[in-house]
């Protein structure tokens, strides 16, 4: 069968499967499929297409039809302009947590934050944007998931950080343990300074929550979170694709979503400098109470939205003492 034809089966079934999106999803996992450029499906829709990768598509499409993300079919996304690897396992980054970096660097300082601390790193994008758009120099990324702690090291690979840690295991996955902290580096040459400067990831597989937990280089002038916050009563009405198919753990967040928020809360007084800042990721309904929970700790609490206008972000600050905000 041919590229156009391909192309065309697929959509029909993918509408007829109800599945969001039908065409550019189709164009997406044939040109993945073939290792071609989308335009290619158009510029060159005759060519045949061999059984081999006939099949490979084919699989993609069941995956598809069957409820599967796109995301995890094609194993990136998109945020916030560059790309990221994602696997079964890890949380897919929405759109709405590009907010986080958006609200960072309207609060960074010239020359960007010291240092920052990502509770629930998934994937790394939020703490690789954070270094790659120069908001901090330096984030401790901690997750107690194994297969997140490895996803954001291949991120961190990709992104065109190197592992550091001279003398320490050969693979990358072997070494995250709970105990391990992994230290990925990038030099940047400035020309206004003529010199390199150096951003630096730290990765920890660890429960922040756990009692014994102390997070390196804390206390931070900047701590982000897209924790877990989908309420138990919103999970049964969660589309397919999110329920059966992304980790639980990192979605649901107890009876009023809020329940990280609050473990959050007992820690960030501590883990923050004075004056420094938290902006975490909240549903759209739990606006008020987020502000209420941080408010207990927090100088200053803010309640941003997202682009539909819902609650999303809250922003809360440490008291500076008697310069406080």
């Amino acid at each position: 069968m041919r590229r156009g034809e391909l192309l065309k089966n697929a959509t029909q079934r993918l509408t007829d499967a109800r599945v969001e999106d039908p065409r550019p999803t189709a164009e997406g996992m044939l040109s993945r499929a073939l290792s071609i450029d989308r335009t290619q499906l158009y510029l060159n829709p005759y060519v045949p297409v061999g059984s081999e990768f006939a099949a490979r598509f084919e699989r993609m499409l069941e995956r598809r039809i069957e409820g599967e993300p796109i995301e995890y079919i094609l194993g990136e996304m998109e945020f916030y302009g560059s790309r990221f690897r994602v696997h079964p396992g890890v949380l897919i980054p929405r759109p709405e947590s590009e907010l986080l970096v958006e609200h960072a660097k309207r609060l960074a300082p010239k020359g960007g934050f010291e240092r920052a601390l990502d509770v629930g790193c998934g994937s790394g994008a939020l703490a690789l944007t954070l270094l790659k758009q120069r908001i901090t120099r330096e984030v401790v990324a901690v997750d107690v998931s194994r297969e997140a702690v490895k996803t954001t090291a291949e991120n961190a690979s990709r992104s065109g950080f190197e592992l550091v840690n001279r003398g320490g295991p050969k693979s990358v996955i072997r070494a995250l343990d709970k105990s391990s902290r992994i230290l990925f580096e990038r030099g940047l040459y400035n020309p206004r300074t003529r010199k390199t400067e150096t951003e630096s990831l730290w990765l920890v597989h660890a429960d922040a929550f756990a009692v014994t937990f102390r997070p390196p280089g804390h206390p931070f002038p900047l701590i982000v979170s897209n924790p877990p916050y989908i309420a138990d009563g919103e999970w049964d009405e969660l589309p397919v694709h999110i329920r059966e198919h992304e980790p639980e753990q990192a979605l649901r967040g107890g009876e009023d979503g809020l329940d990280i928020h609050r473990k959050l809360a007992r820690r960030l007084k501590n883990w923050l400098a004075p004056g420094g800042v938290f902006l975490g990721e909240i549903g759209w309904q739990q606006g008020a109470s987020a502000k209420a929970l941080h408010g207990a700790w927090a100088a200053n609490v803010t309640i941003h939205q997202d682009y539909a206008g819902l609650d999303r972000i809250v922003e809360a600050w440490r008291p500076a003492g008697r310069r406080g905000r």
